[in-house]
Parts: structure tokens; C-alpha cells; sequence
């Protein structure tokens, strides 16, 4: 249900336009307001048997002068309507439509009229705005900020009985739940058990006055893991400006001096609770941002790979804990600094991606580490933009290629080994099919022929060993595990085979 469709806020919202008939005197009047997702006005409360003036224009914020002022928020004064519109059954001659205005935000208007001219000139147009800004927060408060009373409990601590009971009166025919405690200790005892929501607490009390009840009820409120009701402090009239800032400081919520009236004991109490809620909300969120702060730092600091960003000229910003494991480097080497510092031979990649205007780029670039020795990496550079979409830095992203490079290497060595071994078992075929009949061939030329002289046997065995020798290397090609490289004269290398 809607707040103006309640009948507590249609009474409330009828006793203002009586209590302002009172003090400023019109014969009829009408008051709109916006809902808070709403483009139309609602009438939410009447007096007097007048129409809405100039009701039967259609404006885009419904009909009547009224959505022409809320759309416009501009005040129409009509202090003399000579030839008279019917108003009920008298012609009128003054028109007031005032927008309601808050927080530069219009959410509603208000009309009176009047039979007499000039009804609302000078000093009645002063307390006429006067009167609207506390209707206005009322309805603010309850539409936008979605405080409605609700049989709230509110807790008072003070040592006066005058004060409890005048209070008692007008917090419970306003719609509040009242608590009553005369003392600090028995106020805190009150709070434990009831859980108000809010407390009113008057500064200078016999025993614990009201600083030292404020300080020990919170710790209670923390030891016990209780929701914090908001507390406003009753002081005397006469109080110091130190003193209130003493109080405030503190950490209460507000204050009300004493003596006080019940529009501003109510007003009061309805702002605290608003802008208390506002306060946990904001808290929330505050806790919420530093939470997904202290995750996104966890997150980049663990994160394996560099991150880098800089400013709109290159400079350093922002390193990770990886830039400092990979290139060595500590986080204030290079806060300020160039990015080229890192990126010294491949000054030109920043300047090609800020040249090329596309979102992202990648370079595998051999970076500067703090000892000089150059690292290779992969950068993957995109633009940081504000909310106009204004390049206003850059992001390097760089992967670590030292251990890829490794493997590459190793990949590579193990293929050239196994083509080396494949080559190698064809030569070791190849040699040895013409190898094995001359082998055996020797033989049976040594066997057969008894009558050689030992020059020819000689030769016979030379060429029978070198055979031999030839067959032990082939043999050698089938196990070979490891290829050195060995100079043998000038730019001439050869492999020896392990």
C-alpha cells in the first residue's frame, strides 16, 4: 500500500493544509506529489470545494497548471485574476501553484486559492515556503528514502518525568512505540531486552551522565553483536558550541536542545532515522567496495602473469608482484619511471600500439630486467578510458617466455637428435649391406689362398681391421643419446656423437 493511501499520512497531510489555512488563510487548496518511479502527479490531499485551475489543459505530466509547474519548477503566482474563474461558488482572484522542491528534485506541488486578491503577497508567501519545506521533507523521507514509520521503538534515557511524559504523548499518537528509563543502567538493561530503534538520550544525568551511558551502551551493542539503533542527545539550551562538538564527534547521530516542541522533536527523530539508514546503507557499501578491493589485489597479486599500467605518456603506475619476481625489479625501481626502462629493446612497440589505435596488440619482446639480462616475453598492451572514453593510460599484460623458450629448445633438440638418429640408421644400413660380404670376403681370401707371402696378408688385415672399425662406428649410430658440437678448424664444426 501506497504511503498517501494510508490513512495515518492523509491525516497528517490534511492537518497541514488546515494548519497552514490558519496561519496564512485561503478558501480552497490541493496538494500532488510524484511516486518515486512515476511521471504523473497523484493528488494526495484537499481542502475546500475549489478545482484545480486551468484543470481541463493537458500537460505531459497530466492535466492543469500543475503539471506545468512541476515540469517547469517554477512558482505561478496569480495575485489578481480581475475577471474571476469560478472557484466553487465564488469567483477567485488569487492562484498560488508552488512546486515542492528537495535536494533539486521537484516531487510535488501545492495550489491555493483565494477569493481576495493578493491573498499570498509578502510575508504570507514567506510562511507560506516556510511551512512547505517541512511537509516536503515528510514526504521525501517516506517516498524516495522509503522511511515509514511503523510502530518504531524509541527508547528515552533521561531523569526527568516531565520529559517522558510530554514525550510519551507525542511519539505514540504519531505512530511510535515508546520506552521509558530513568537512569543509564537501567536504559542499557532496556536496550538489551527491547532492541528500539532508536534512542533519545539526555546528556546530564545524576550518576553516568550521558557520554558515559553512549560509550558503554555501544560496547553492550558490539558484545553482543546487536544491530546500532541511532541515538539523538537531549542538551541543555545553554550548551557551549564545544560541548556539541564534543557530543557529535562522539559518534551520536544528532541533537535536540531543550526546550523543544513536538514538529521539532518529530522532524528530528524522522531526519535521524533517514539519514542513520543512509549511513548503514553507505557503510554496506563501503565494505562491499573494500571487500572487491582486498579480492581484486589478492587476485593481481597472485595472478603469474606481469601487470603493468602506466599513464597516457608511458609512465609506470601500477606493478604486480610477478614484475618484480620476473624482472627482478622492486615495485618503487619503477613507479614514475618509463615503461621503456623495462621495454629497451622494443622501445617501438608502445609507440606502434599508440600509432595503430587498436584495442589490443600483442609483442613478444625481450624485456630489461633489473641485472640487465634480457627476459624473454609476451606484452599484450590494451587502453585504460575514463568515463568519456578518453585513453588515458595503457595496460601491459606480459607472460613469461623463459620456460616456453626452454622447452622449445628442448623440443628442437630432441627432433634434430631423433632426424640425426633416423639419418643415421639409414647410413648405418647402407654401409653395412657392401660391409658384410667384404668382411667375409677377406676371410675367405686368407683361408683359400695359403700360399699369399706376408706383405699381401698384411694389407689383407689392414683392410680386414679398417672394415672392422667402420662396422664398430655404424654400430655406434644405434646408440646415440646426446650430439656435442666440436670445432674442427675456422667456422668448421662437427658432431661428436655421446
Amino acid at each position: 500500500m501506497k504511503f498517501y493511501e494510508n490513512e495515518h499520512w492523509k491525516t497528517i497531510f490534511h492537518e497541514f493544509l488546515l494548519k497552514l489555512k490558519d496561519e496564512v488563510h485561503y478558501e480552497s487548496s490541493s496538494l500532488f506529489i510524484f511516486e518515486s518511479n512515476s511521471q504523473a502527479l497523484t493528488e494526495v490531499a484537499k481542502s475546500g470545494d475549489g478545482i484545480d485551475f486551468i484543470s481541463s489543459v493537458n500537460f505531459p505530466l497530466g492535466k492543469g497548471l500543475s503539471a506545468w509547474v512541476a515540469q517547469k519548477g517554477k512558482l505561478i503566482y496569480l495575485a489578481d485574476i480581475h475577471r474571476g474563474s469560478r472557484h466553487g461558488f465564488s469567483p477567485i482572484r488569487s492562484y498560488l501553484s508552488m512546486p515542492l522542491e528537495i535536494n533539486d528534485r521537484i516531487i510535488g506541488v501545492l495550489n491555493l486559492c483565494h477569493v481576495k486578491p493578493r491573498a499570498f503577497s509578502g510575508k504570507r508567501m514567506t510562511l507560506i515556503e516556510d511551512m512547505t519545506k517541512t511537509i516536503t521533507r515528510k514526504i521525501y523521507n517516506r517516498i524516495y528514502l522509503n522511511f515509514i514509520p511503523d510502530g518504531e521503538k524509541v527508547l528515552l534515557i533521561d531523569d526527568e518525568k516531565d520529559v517522558h511524559l510530554h514525550l510519551k504523548i507525542v511519539l505514540e499518537k504519531s505512530g511510535y512505540e515508546f520506552l521509558s528509563a530513568y537512569d543509564g543502567d537501567s536504559g542499557i538493561s532496556l536496550y538489551l531486552s527491547e532492541r528500539p530503534d532508536l534512542v533519545i538520550l539526555d546528556y546530564l544525568m545524576p550518576g553516568k551522565n550521558g557520554i558515559e551511558v553512549y560509550h558503554c551502551l555501544n560496547e553492550r551493542i558490539k558484545s553482543a553483536n546487536l544491530r546500532e539503533a541511532p541515538v539523538i542527545f537531549l542538551t541543555a539550551s545553554n550548551q557551549n558550541s564545544d560541548k556539541v562538538a564534543f557530543i557529535l564527534e562522539s559518534g551520536v547521530n544528532a541533537y535536540l536542545k531543550k526546550p523543544f516542541g513536538p514538529k521539532e522533536l518529530l522532524n528530528i527523530i524522522e531526519n535521524t532515522f533517514v539519514t542513520h539508514e543512509i549511513s548503514l546503507r553507505n557503510r554496506k557499501l563501503k565494505d562491499a567496495i573494500e571487500h572487491g578491493k582486498n579480492f581484486l589485489e589478492n587476485l593481481v597479486e597472485s595472478c603469474p602473469v606481469a601487470i603493468i599500467t602506466t599513464s597516457g605518456d608511458g609512465l609506470i603506475t601500477f606493478v604486480s608482484k610477478a614484475v618484480e619476481e620476473i624482472l627482478k625489479y622492486e615495485s618503487d625501481d619503477l613507479f614514475g619511471t618509463s615503461i621503456k626502462i623495462i621495454l629497451t629493446e622494443n622501445k617501438e612497440c608502445l609507440e606502434k600500439f599508440r600509432q595503430s589505435g587498436t584495442p589490443f596488440e600483442s609483442y613478444e619482446v625481450r624485456a630489461l630486467s633489473k641485472s640487465g639480462k634480457t627476459i624473454p616475453m609476451e606484452f599484450t598492451i590494451s587502453e585504460l578510458k575514463d568515463n568519456q572514453q578518453t585513453v588515458n593510460g595503457y595496460l601491459v599484460v606480459g607472460k613469461d617466455l623463459s620456460t616456453n623458450k626452454e622447452l622449445e629448445k628442448e623440443k628442437l633438440e630432441k627432433e634434430r637428435l631423433t632426424a640425426i638418429n633416423e639419418s643415421l640408421a639409414t647410413i648405418n644400413h647402407q654401409i653395412n649391406n657392401p660391409l658384410t660380404p667384404i668382411l667375409g670376403n677377406l676371410q675367405l681370401i686368407k683361408n683359400d689362398h695359403p700360399s699369399l707371402n706376408d706383405a699381401q696378408l698384411k694389407k689383407i688385415e689392414i683392410i680386414e681391421a679398417n672394415a672392422k672399425k667402420i662396422s664398430e662406428i655404424i654400430k655406434k649410430f644405434n646408440q646415440v643419446s646426446e650430439l656435442t658440437r666440436r670445432n674442427y678448424y675456422g667456422n668448421v664444426n662437427y658432431l661428436e656423437l655421446n
